[in-house]
């Protein structure tokens, strides 16, 4: 049984099926123009699975939990994993009866879908994996408010050696990234304008070493480095370097230009691949890697500064692990950012530099207590 290209919403089968391309008719659209792959495949069948939990948390689609009609209940309408709206309507009971066919791992292999019994408890996947936080997270920020970083950083390099090449990336020489910073070097006044009222300004952006990496002695600590450390911290494309700086409305921006002079090896936190985690014991390390991503990316801010300890932390240890930098979300543009070790492996260039004026800056907002019932008895300062 085959479902094509068109008919699945989510990136990881997406890309399950760029290299695993079959010919043949797809059971939700029924056409066979597509490209499709087959869902029977043990590969495709451990990725379903996963990429259900990635959604959804157990509550969502098992029944003794509330999810009233299992994974059907949520595929047969709108959702993030495949096309909901079926050609022949009959064609979605015989899609799950075969997806997934075994909803448990077996002798360690493969993923399962519920958690099952734990000491005759029946227990429950509580988060989806997108969301879920690493306990390992936690411990490590306990000890970083006990001991130098330091003493715990060995710890961490023996917990991601092993993990490095799942999130190793390259990155080829040439490839452009941009830089930001608030302010520019230099106005001009057209003075000759005989409108007064209507002077014509230029403004010269920072260029070089004024919008380079700041030197060690001057380098305050960031979200990767610590005091008197300096990392070149880049972004995917001029929006995002800018959102990256927080101007506020009014401010004038300075952007640079920046090109890799060689191939470099990064540590991919932007896009950490599922499909390299499809068994029980290896999601954990999938939660664990993308833990540090969310970390990597999470709004701090200046009066929460301490909190950069555990990504300076998880900093150093990629770079003892010898990679080039990191990449990793940002959080407020649609783009990425990346932080190189060393400033030297990308080169300025003139070509873009500008300056920019910051318009508008848009907040999204929440209640922070909506569906909180508090009682001080049961809660604790924390």
């Amino acid at each position: 049984m085959f479902i094509c290209k068109n008919c699945l919403k989510d990136k990881f089968l997406k890309d399950y099926l760029r290299d695993y391309p079959q010919k043949g008719k797809c059971i939700i659209c029924r056409s066979e123009s597509h490209t499709v792959t087959d869902i029977e495949a043990e590969e495709f069948q451990n990725l379903f699975k996963a990429v259900v939990r990635y959604h959804y948390a157990e509550y969502h689609y098992n029944n003794h939990w509330g999810g009233a009609f299992g994974i059907e209940g949520i595929l047969l309408n709108e959702n993030a994993i495949i096309e909901h709206r079926f050609h022949d309507e009959g064609d979605s009971d015989l899609l799950y009866t075969l997806l997934p066919k075994d909803v448990y791992a077996r002798d360690g292999n493969g993923v399962s879908l519920y958690y099952g019994f734990d000491e005759y408890i029946r227990g429950l996947f509580t988060t989806s994996l997108q969301k879920e936080n690493s306990k390992m997270i936690s411990t490590f920020e306990k000890e970083l408010n006990e001991k130098n970083h330091y003493v715990v950083e060995e710890k961490a390099k023996s917990l991601l050696e092993p993990l490095a090449s799942q999130i190793e990336n390259k990155i080829s020489i040439g490839k452009s990234f941009y830089r930001a910073r608030i302010g520019f070097e230099k106005r001009y006044a057209d003075l000759l304008n005989p409108e007064y009222d209507k002077i014509t300004y230029y403004y010269e952006p920072y260029r070089e070493k004024n919008i380079q990496a700041p030197p060690p002695p001057k380098a305050s600590a960031g979200r990767l480095n610590r005091q008197g450390v300096s990392y070149l911290y880049l972004s995917s494309d001029i929006k995002t370097a800018v959102s990256e700086v927080r101007p506020h409305p009014g401010h004038l921006v300075s952007v640079g230009k920046f090109i890799l002079s060689r191939e470099i090896r990064i540590a991919d936190l932007e896009s950490i691949n599922l499909r390299k985690f499809c068994t029980d014991d290896k999601i954990k390390e999938f939660i664990f890697l993308n833990s540090i991503g969310k970390k990597f990316s999470m709004p701090i801010t200046p009066e929460e500064r301490e909190q950069y300890l555990i990504t300076q932390l998880f900093a150093d240890t990629f770079r003892l692990l010898e990679f080039d930098g990191i990449r990793f979300k940002s959080s407020v543009s649609d783009g990425y950012n990346i932080v190189l070790f060393d400033a030297n492996l990308c080169k300025y260039t003139n070509e873009e530099s500008d300056v920019l004026l910051c318009e508008e800056v848009k907040y999204s907002i929440r209640g922070i207590n909506e569906g909180v019932v508090f009682d001080k008895e049961d809660f604790e300062e924390y």
